[in-house]
């Protein structure tokens, strides 16, 4: 058991050796360069990346909007059709509170 321990170690700082070695040594990729000589490109916010999200968002809202909408709207239909609306509880004391609102107004 001791000796898988001792043999562990070197090895081990040996590989964090390599390793800080490599990162030592190690060169920049290119694309992290900045170049010294050419501008940067200019970028077509407004001719290419506004007018794709202003595309994609025009497809995607009235879409956003039915897939969230239509259980309400089949609600308001189904109650409508049924004549269900007319005996809802809140419609019920909506309407006693105008009643009692117009006899108050009558007197």
């Amino acid at each position: 058991m001791a000796s898988q321990t001792m043999t562990a170690q070197p090895s081990s700082r040996l590989i964090r050796f390599a390793t800080g070695l490599r990162e030592a040594l190690r060169e920049d990729h290119p694309f992290a360069r900045n170049p010294s000589i050419y501008k940067p490109h200019p970028v077509p916010w407004f001719s290419v990346y506004a007018k794709r999200q202003l595309r994609t968002a025009g497809i995607l809202l009235p879409l956003a909007v039915v897939a969230f909408g239509w259980p309400f709207a089949a609600k308001g239909f189904v109650k409508w059709r049924n004549g269900v609306y007319a005996s809802d509880e809140k419609e019920r004391r909506r309407k006693e509170r105008r009643s009692r609102k117009a006899l108050r107004e009558v007197v």
